[in-house]
């Protein structure tokens, strides 16, 4: 989709880019209303990686000649705590399996985006959350995950949850279409 823009057609093609919502996504109501209070357009649809990515609709008139679907190399991965993100990795095998095979999945993707909310690095290195998952042990799961896939790691507000995904989506396409 390398193109060059006006500022009016760049606005167009922002204001036409829909976030996808995983089906699975669950307690984000907070990020949907800010969605919904922002204009940003935004639907369900199954992801079979993270929570969230984004599509631009067909619109020859900005030289995007089909629907544009972000998802197999964008998403965004969100976790509700530092607890949440401990117990999925300290689940049993088969549970464990499941957060294992999405991150490995990960690392075919160009751009991936692991969001926790509320929390901060000083919960993880400080052993702030409840599991039996060794401080260390979290820490370096998170290190190599970040080397093996280029996963960037955020910690956000629940209040900018809907801002910071919005902010990367509009990133990425921001960097797609200025290659």
């Amino acid at each position: 989709m390398k193109h060059y823009y006006t500022a009016s057609e760049y606005k167009k093609l922002l204001e036409s880019m829909v976030i996808l919502v995983d089906t699975r996504e669950q307690k984000n109501e907070d990020i949907v209303k800010w969605f919904d209070d922002n204009s940003i357009k935004h639907k369900s649809r199954a992801l079979k990686t993270g929570d969230y990515s984004f599509m631009i609709p067909k619109n020859i008139e900005l030289g995007v000649t089909f629907d544009t679907y972000f998802n197999d190399n964008f998403i965004v991965e969100r976790k509700n705590s530092v607890n949440e993100l401990a117990g999925n990795f300290s689940k049993t095998d088969k549970d464990n399996g499941r957060i294992m095979r999405e991150f490995a999945r990960m690392e075919h993707m160009d751009n991936c985006h692991l969001i926790i909310e509320n929390d901060s690095i000083a919960d993880v290195l400080d052993g702030n959350y409840r599991s039996a998952l060794n401080s260390d042990s979290f820490l370096r799961t998170l290190l190599t995950l970040q080397r093996r896939t280029g996963l960037k790691i955020w910690f956000v507000p629940t209040e900018y949850m809907g801002k910071m995904i919005y902010e990367l989506c509009k990133s990425e396409l921001d960097g797609s279409i200025m290659k």
